[in-house]
């Protein structure tokens, strides 16, 4: 039996976790190993455990609705998070129309590898350390650095934009860079 999140609930090692009152769903042991490993902001990971019970915590099909007023976290990273989790290829999504009450629809890919979910944790914590959570970049803006990094391998930011870093700073980008080199050339092999 694997430990590794894959959309075949049979093959899946899954944890019990509670999210409200007595509603329980299931969840990949792999998630929180992956964000122990990469020091994710805690934001993401009640994004990701709410989209998770909304669609394949509820449903065999892995589809459901999620709200954002249903996510008790920062509206405007919520909003980041979720547009992260689409564009790299994780999740679909059919956006409600404003004012719904029934939430946009999520559907989970099934087809969906470890290494894609490595590879994600690994981009969010890049562009979480870059400030990609900061006002300053839009949620549109941060879903196309991830799937620009998905596609290139590369984490880059928008146009014009510079971080000044210290020694000890840029060794931790160059350990980041590393592991990101290491995700991808795993995922094309």
């Amino acid at each position: 039996m694997s430990n590794q999140p894959t959309g075949d609930k049979q093959r899946t090692k899954f944890d019990r976790i509670q999210l409200f009152n007595n509603y329980w769903t299931a969840w990949p042991h792999e998630f929180n190993r992956l964000m122990l490993r990469y020091q994710i902001s805690h934001s993401f990971l009640i994004t990701l455990l709410y989209l998770w019970a909304a669609t394949v915590g509820s449903s065999d099909d892995c589809i459901g609705n999620l709200a954002l007023t249903q996510i008790p976290a920062r509206r405007k990273h919520v909003e980041k998070w979720l547009e992260a989790l689409v564009q790299s290829g994780l999740f679909r999504v059919h956006k409600a129309k404003l004012g719904s009450q029934e939430g946009s629809a999520y559907c989970y890919q099934e087809s969906s590898t470890f290494e894609d979910w490595d590879l994600l944790f690994k981009v969010l914590a890049h562009l979480e350390f870059f400030g990609g959570l900061d006002d300053k970049f839009s949620v549109k803006q941060f879903g196309e650095m991830v799937a620009s990094a998905f596609k290139s391998g590369e984490v880059r930011l928008p146009d014009g934009e510079r971080v000044e870093v210290d020694d000890v700073t840029k060794r931790k980008i160059e350990y980041i860079d590393d592991a990101l080199e290491e995700g991808v050339r795993r995922k094309r092999s």
